[in-house]
């Protein structure tokens, strides 16, 4: 085996590798810098700014007084259960007057909290996917929600959007992350519409024609497998 051979077969087997961890340091590291100076962290949550300029006096005053309970709440003792639930209020705060960072930062203290939980997850997803536009990050905070609650149908619907229209395009992740939201959900018939639109966009009529029947089977009254039914059988 020359050099060159060899090269390209180490070369493959470390990006095989440093995928495959990926996951693994998003969960352990990146949620662990949340430790690096506990006392700063808790002052940085606690702080409130408006960076959203259109909002009236009432409505100010109305998140104000919000975020100074959870704030309260959490400044008692920040790194206990009981400052979960306030976390993630004050990410939901935070995000409102658009403080990406501040938000961010209270949702990853919250799943540093309770890391087999799901809420913090799902609303980092939505913040990096919707917001901050940081499609790697999304991804691995929606992969987490499918980890940790299967169930949780937003998830695998965003992952499609964005291996779909923004990042992975030519994976096939959107097809695969539609069939595993199903298979976890086997009655969820959105996911289902989903994969009908996927399949009918690549010109597989035949899998988006039998979807359109599994859909039915379930729901024999659902408008939209009915409609596209009869606009591939022409």
């Amino acid at each position: 085996m020359n050099k060159t051979v060899k090269f390209s077969i180490s070369l493959i087997l470390a990006i095989i590798i440093v995928g495959g961890l990926s996951f693994y340091f998003y969960n352990e590291f990146y949620l662990a810098k949340q430790q690096t100076d506990p006392q700063k962290l808790a002052k940085e949550i606690s702080t409130f700014k408006y960076i959203k300029s259109d909002i009236t006096p009432e409505v100010k005053d109305k998140i104000g007084q919000s975020f100074n309970k959870a704030a309260q709440i959490y400044l008692a003792d920040p790194t206990s259960v009981g400052s979960y639930w306030p976390l993630i209020d004050i990410g939901n705060l935070k995000q409102q007057v658009s403080d990406y960072t501040g938000a961010e930062q209270a949702w990853l203290a919250a799943a540093k909290i309770q890391p087999q939980a799901y809420p913090p997850f799902l609303n980092l997803g939505n913040l990096y996917f919707h917001f901050i536009k940081d499609f790697a990050k999304a991804e691995q905070a929606y992969l987490t929600v499918i980890k940790n609650k299967p169930e949780e149908i937003t998830a695998y619907s965003d992952l499609y959007q964005i291996y779909r229209y923004f990042y992975k395009q030519d994976s096939g992740l959107a097809e695969k992350i539609l069939l595993q939201g199903i298979e976890n959900n086997p009655k969820e018939v959105g996911l289902m519409e989903d994969l009908i639109g996927y399949y009918k966009s690549i010109n597989d009529n035949a899998k988006a024609i039998d979807w359109c029947n599994k859909i039915l089977a379930i729901d024999p009254q659902n408008d939209y497998a009915k409609k596209k039914l009869v606009e591939l059988q022409k």
